[in-house]
């Protein structure tokens, strides 16, 4: 399986500063902050009053902002997927220069992190599948071949093909 990364600013990251810039202790000097997924959690927020796809960005369970509303629908479907392996969030800054009262101004990223199949992957998987069928016949063919000229050797080697390509074509469709 392939790791894809698709990444995304945080919306609304003004209204939030204050607060987390205090509760991270963020140090405004520094380079910048990276949150693994075990810190960082998306949660819909249906109550929401301005928009009920809305879904919040915690880190650390404080709020820092939202997906961008342009992005939540697609943010969800990554979210909702057996595929999705979590989330990570960049934050960085830097001071006002031009501001006398020593303003920042903080950007942040998130990156929702997912596994899919490769296409090549695909295609190798079905060319197996291709493989245990033709398996499978030459199996039967030559079960029935060793029926009709009686040869026990020739009856074990066919029943270990069927079964091999049986297991493979059931485990497949289990998986």
């Amino acid at each position: 399986m392939a790791i894809k990364e698709d990444s995304f600013k945080v919306a609304g990251l003004y209204y939030y500063q204050e607060d987390f810039l205090k509760k991270l202790n963020f140090d405004i000097d520094n380079d910048n902050y990276e949150f693994d997924s075990s810190s960082v959690e998306l949660i819909p927020e249906p109550e929401n009053e301005h928009d009920p796809n809305a879904i919040k960005v915690l880190v650390n369970g404080i709020k820092i902002g939202y997906v961008p509303k342009e992005s939540t629908s697609f943010a969800r479907d990554i979210i909702d997927s057996p595929n999705y392996l979590g989330a990570k969030v960049t934050i960085f800054g830097e001071r006002d220069e031009e501001d006398d009262n020593d303003n920042i101004n903080l950007w942040a990223s998130i990156y929702l992190t997912s596994q899919f199949e490769s296409e090549e992957e695909k295609k190798s998987e079905k060319n197996l599948t291709i493989l245990a069928k033709i398996e499978l016949i030459v199996g039967i063919l030559l079960f029935i071949a060793s029926l009709i000229i009686t040869k026990a050797s020739f009856i074990f080697f066919a029943l270990l093909i069927i079964t091999h390509s049986l297991y493979y074509l059931f485990r497949e469709k289990n998986q």
